[in-house]
């Protein structure tokens, strides 16, 4: 596989006003172990494409509490942002390296999703790897989930490939 158009960022020593925009973003884990992503009609590729859940930071707002605020709003779910895992920061090459990127991963123990309308729900990393809509992001978050040990067991749900 080539290298992905991806920059890794210290998210503390980036400056906020040297980005154009800023997105928090975030794997989510289910209380059964599904790898739960947001799906997204594309019109250019006539394909659905899959996404991690989040959207923009506000400027007064931590990437932290803002992903918890879209997981609510998306999902329905009771997260709150000291349940999210870090998992690094990022920009790309598409964007010309002006957009910053927080990553995240969630795993939902207390099983408080109540929405999954729009999602796209998958047993193993690999199953995400093999979808047609994959994105060089959602493969950098994924590689991170592995990087972090977050595909270890998780309280009774042996998470396989994750």
């Amino acid at each position: 596989m080539a290298e992905l158009p991806i920059l890794i960022v210290d998210p503390v020593g980036a400056a906020r006003q040297s980005y154009r925009r800023r997105y928090a973003e975030c794997i989510v884990l289910t209380r059964n172990g599904k790898i739960l992503l947001m799906s997204l009609f594309s019109s250019a590729s006539l394909a659905i494409d899959i996404l991690a859940f989040g959207g923009p930071v506000g400027c007064d707002e931590a990437p932290a509490e803002t992903l918890a605020s879209d997981l609510r709003e998306e999902l329905g779910a009771e997260g709150n942002a000291d349940d999210l895992m870090p998992l690094g920061a990022f920009t790309l090459g598409d964007t010309d390296h002006t957009e910053l990127f927080h990553a995240f991963f969630w795993h939902d123990r207390l099983g408080s999703i109540s929405n999954e309308y729009g999602t796209l729900a998958f047993d193993r990393a690999s199953d995400v790897l093999a979808y047609r809509g994959v994105t060089d992001r959602l493969i950098w978050h994924l590689r991170q989930c592995q990087t972090k040990g977050q595909c270890q067991t998780k309280g009774l749900i042996a998470v396989r490939d994750c």
